[in-house]
């Protein structure tokens, strides 16, 4: 058990899957992780709109669960996922193959934040689950999407939001240090109001968003506790699980900080600005950053 690491830790007890996201925790319904994790990448695709015949381009797709949803329940003829970090983007690719999903998936090793440097062609779909917030500034990402969408499509993600008047100067504080340990820039956090303008300043012919506090970030708290007493303490004494006990303590502190958690979607009418990449813009660009077939 001490070698395990977060994500086995997660989905014990549970159906096996590699899914590494918060959750989307009904109250009241008891459910394994992965059915969480499930849950809240299907909410972005039912928020995109996303239905049979569309191309999705997935963001930070992690090991990619995600991938085969979209071409499992919504049907998408075309996926791409990008995912930066190595043995994810490996994982990713394996499990595309291994679904023999009825659409074509491909999996890129590479940063998200540059899709507008090293994608060639458009989407009818671009999600993000449960990761724009790992993903630094977020305007000329959200400008970026906008140029890679065909018209009427649509961008949904999941994002930390926070109500700048909640809370106590101290707690506020708290909230910048943790999330710094955790890699994210609490200048970036904005409130819903405010993100919601930030897809309009970059292009978005309309932008809606509907916030999940209790049902992403209780939810999560409170399936962590119920999951340490079931791992016992040679689990909960792993490097795996000190890192879940983080995040759930950083989420709580967070919470009495005015931290909440937010669904958007950016959808275009018009036709977004031109783009001259050739079709396979994306070898020609960074074959670097691509995963060896």
């Amino acid at each position: 058990m001490a070698s395990a690491d977060h994500i086995t830790l997660l989905h014990r007890g549970g159906r096996s899957a590699r899914w590494g996201n918060l959750g989307l925790w009904v109250p009241g319904q008891t459910r394994d992780y992965a059915g969480a994790c499930r849950d809240l990448a299907h909410a972005v695709g039912d928020a995109a709109g996303m239905r049979p015949g569309d191309s999705v381009l997935s963001l930070a797709c992690g090991a990619g669960e995600e991938l085969t949803l979209w071409a499992e329940a919504f049907g998408a003829a075309t996926v791409m996922g990008l995912e930066q970090t190595p043995t994810l983007a490996a994982q990713a690719r394996q499990r595309a193959e291994a679904a023999q999903a009825s659409c074509d998936i491909e999996v890129h090793c590479a940063d998200a934040r540059r899709i507008a440097q090293l994608i060639g062609g458009r989407f009818d779909r671009i999600v993000c689950v449960d990761a724009l917030y790992h993903l630094g500034a977020r305007a000329p990402l959200l400008r970026a999407a906008r140029t890679r969408l065909f018209p009427g499509g649509a961008f949904a993600f999941t994002d930390l939001v926070l109500d700048r008047r909640g809370g106590a100067v101290w707690r506020q504080a708290a909230l910048r240090l943790g999330a710094g340990l955790a890699g994210i820039d609490a200048a970036e956090l904005r409130s819903p109001v405010q993100g919601v303008a930030l897809l309009r300043e970059a292009g978005f012919d309309d932008a809606q968003v509907t916030l999940l506090d209790e049902a992403v970030l209780d939810g999560f708290c409170a399936y962590a506790e119920r999951q340490a007493r079931r791992i016992g303490l040679a689990g909960r004494l792993s490097a795996g699980w000190r890192r879940i006990a983080l995040t759930a303590a950083l989420i709580r502190a967070g919470r009495g900080a005015g931290m909440g958690y937010a669904l958007y979607c950016g959808r275009v009418n018009a036709a977004p600005p031109t783009d001259d990449d050739p079709p396979d813009a994306w070898a020609a660009t960074a074959p670097e950053e691509t995963l060896a077939p």
